[in-house]
C-alpha cells in the first residue's frame, strides 16, 4: 500500500535529539517495515524513510497564505 504522511514543519524527521516528531518517523519506518511504500511530506533537511520516499514541503507563501505541500505529495504517488 502506498501511505503519505506529513510531518510538521519546524524539525526535520527524524529530529536531533528528541521530539514528537519522532513519533512520525516511528510511524513511517514501521509501515516500512511492513512492507508498505511511504511517501514521507517533511522540512528541508530530513531523511528519507525506508522503502519510502521523501517530498520536501515548504513553507506558505507569505503572498497567499498558501503552501504548495499537497500537490508535492500527490504528484509523488501518482509517479511511483
Amino acid at each position: 500500500m502506498r501511505i503519505a504522511i506529513f510531518a510538521g514543519m519546524l524539525k526535520p524527521i527524524p529530529p536531533v535529539g528528541y521530539g514528537a516528531e519522532y513519533a512520525t518517523w516511528d510511524l513511517a519506518e514501521g509501515l516500512a517495515a511492513l512492507g508498505h511504500e511511504v511517501i514521507l511530506g517533511a522540512p528541508h533537511g530530513s531523511r528519507t524513510p525506508t522503502r519510502g520516499r521523501l517530498v520536501t514541503l515548504g513553507a506558505p507563501s507569505p503572498a497567499t497564505g498558501q503552501s504548495d505541500s499537497w500537490s508535492k505529495v500527490e504528484t509523488a504517488a501518482a509517479n511511483a
